[in-house]
């Protein structure tokens, strides 16, 4: 499979990532957006991927409105992608999963974090007021553990592979639509690389 580059991303919405196989992961649209106006995924409850915009843009305008004596936040934008949910042949079971995956981000992550349902990658997660690097790593470090953890479905145990892409908003101008399509490099990037990958845009820039 041809690497994902950088001005691909960037000219088009979230795409269909492909696992390293060639395999397409199932978009399970009834799960992701009834329409354009739904601010909420039906299946789990969490933030649609339109209201996970509005907030990323609304935190970055916060950041570069705010007077020259204030000291600007780090924005970390980290997209999830869950690899085995093809593997476990049930539907109904793939639901559940994403249920307790969605179940658990929430309750895990603090509450100023905006966890919110992917349409092709299955969870967005945004960090707003991060003091630096290191901070961007340890939280995306808590993430990737909190994704290691097994999972009881029914009398069925599942321990997950996943991946991870991470964007940085570092206080320079930039729109919420930018952001987004860096992540999505940088996890199609995790994603082309094997399982429980993590990669930073920044890694992919020259």
């Amino acid at each position: 499979m041809a690497d994902t580059t950088i001005s691909d991303v960037f000219s088009r919405n979230e795409k269909m990532p492909e696992t390293s196989d060639g395999e397409r992961p199932s978009s399970d649209r009834e799960t992701a957006f009834g329409s354009a106006g739904c601010m909420f995924d039906r299946l789990t409850g969490l933030p649609s991927f339109h209201l996970f915009e509005d907030r990323l843009q609304t935190a970055l305008t916060g950041e570069l409105l705010k007077d020259i004596r204030m000291r600007r936040f780090q924005i970390a934008v980290i997209g999830v992608f869950v690899r085995d949910l093809p593997q476990t042949g049930d539907e109904a079971v793939q639901k559940q999963i994403l249920r307790r995956v969605a179940d658990m981000l929430q309750q895990a992550l603090p509450k100023n974090y905006t966890v919110a349902r992917g349409i092709n990658y299955h969870f967005w997660i945004m960090v707003p007021n991060i003091g630096g690097s290191a901070e961007i790593g340890i939280e995306t470090e808590k993430i990737a553990a909190l994704l290691s953890q097994p999972l009881i479905v029914g009398s069925h145990g599942y321990r997950l592979a996943y991946n991870i892409g991470v964007s940085v908003f570092d206080g320079d101008a930039v729109s919420q639509a930018t952001l987004v399509g860096q992540a999505i490099a940088a996890l199609q990037k995790a994603i082309d690389s094997g399982e429980n990958r993590i990669v930073y845009f920044a890694e992919l820039v020259p």
